[in-house]
């Protein structure tokens, strides 16, 4: 994996395609902020009964872009706006708009329903030499409903940019394509990158 130490100002931008039902785009920034990375999206989606919406986040990262500190979120469903706001409080800890949320305790990560990027955390941690698959527990954001419940996931290396992701409660795996960021690049049945900028 690149290790961004020479990288400055935006390091990517895409866009990628939600290829299983072709009711989602997302397009998605990493760029530069203060004290690490910073993660940008801005989805636009049809959800439940063909209603528009759009969400709008931003992740400030680990320099090394291998964790996730904060999150601000924006969901526009139709003619309501919601947001939620995550950010650790210390070891494996969150608060959420501001208050403790012990049911997110343990919780290493963030991970967005409706985007990939959230992925690149665990893929970041994993390495490229890692032989056994590595289990974290997330805090998995809902949408277009922003619940955030905590959710056990694994992830595998199979290749040098090919991990397999699994949720073994409910049975569903996929396998990840990723760049020299850990961004993924196809989502097994899921994503699909459709354009990209690396400056």
């Amino acid at each position: 994996m690149n290790s961004l130490s020479t990288k400055r100002g935006v390091l990517r931008r895409l866009v990628w395609r939600r290829v299983y039902d072709d009711k989602s785009f997302e397009f998605c920034e990493v760029k530069r902020a203060a004290n690490g990375l910073a993660i940008a999206g801005r989805i636009i989606a049809v959800a439940g009964e063909n209603l528009p919406a759009t969400v709008s986040y931003e992740l400030l990262c680990a320099q090394d872009l291998s964790r996730c500190r904060s999150l601000h979120l924006e969901c526009v469903l139709a003619g309501e706006t919601s947001t939620l706001d995550l950010e650790t409080a210390g070891e494996d800890r969150w608060r959420k708009n501001g208050a403790a949320a012990p049911e997110l305790d343990g919780c290493s990560d963030l991970d967005l329903e409706w985007s990939p990027s959230t992925n690149t955390f665990p893929i970041r941690r994993l390495g490229v030499a890692a032989t056994e698959p590595m289990a974290i527990k997330a805090a998995w954001v809902r949408l277009p409903g922003l619940a955030v419940e905590a959710v056990t996931q694994s992830y595998e290396r199979l290749g040098p940019t090919r991990v397999r992701y699994a949720v073994k409660a409910t049975g569903f795996e996929a396998e990840i394509d990723v760049d020299d960021l850990g961004l993924p690049i196809t989502y097994q049945r899921i994503w699909t990158r459709i354009a990209e900028w690396n400056p």
